[in-house]
């Protein structure tokens, strides 16, 4: 790539490891799911952290951009009622 994509990756990827460590509740249950999806460059987040996202989904990078979504099936908790 051009000089100018790799420092863009580069700061995007310092922003959302700043944004990871600054959330308040930590890291919801579950791991995100694997995205295969390769991206030429990041779109903006939709999120910046767990704790931005509605319950029971997480801040994961999915389809070029952090956005809320499920955890990866078999990761999260069961809750009894």
């Amino acid at each position: 790539g051009t000089p100018n994509s790799s420092a863009s990756l580069t700061m995007a990827a310092l922003v959302l490891r700043s944004a990871a460590r600054s959330g308040r509740s930590g890291p919801k249950p579950g791991r995100c799911p694997r995205d295969f999806m390769r991206c030429l460059r990041l779109d903006s987040p939709l999120c910046a952290n767990d704790s931005s996202c509605p319950a029971g989904l997480k801040c994961c990078h999915w389809e070029c951009r952090l956005r809320c979504i499920p955890p990866a099936e078999g990761t999260a908790p069961r809750y009894s009622r």
